[in-house]
């Protein structure tokens, strides 16, 4: 993915999986597609908006934190 820009970060976890931070799912797909990379999956990783303020309101820890 050498032409994902500035701001993008590739990390290499496994022969078989990366992991993108930087882009939208879209953007990966169609990043990839033009690189001719097929993918079989891409999966959101990271806290979205709605769990992290539930979180907060809850009355715990932000993050588990002790």
């Amino acid at each position: 993915m050498a032409e994902a820009g500035t701001g993008v970060h590739v990390e290499n976890l496994s022969p078989v999986e990366i992991l993108v931070s930087g882009l939208e799912a879209a953007e990966i797909g169609s990043l990839a597609l033009r690189q001719q990379v097929e993918l079989h999956e891409l999966t959101p990783v990271g806290t979205d908006l709605e769990a992290l303020f539930l979180e907060l309101t809850a009355g715990g820890n932000p993050g588990g934190a002790a």
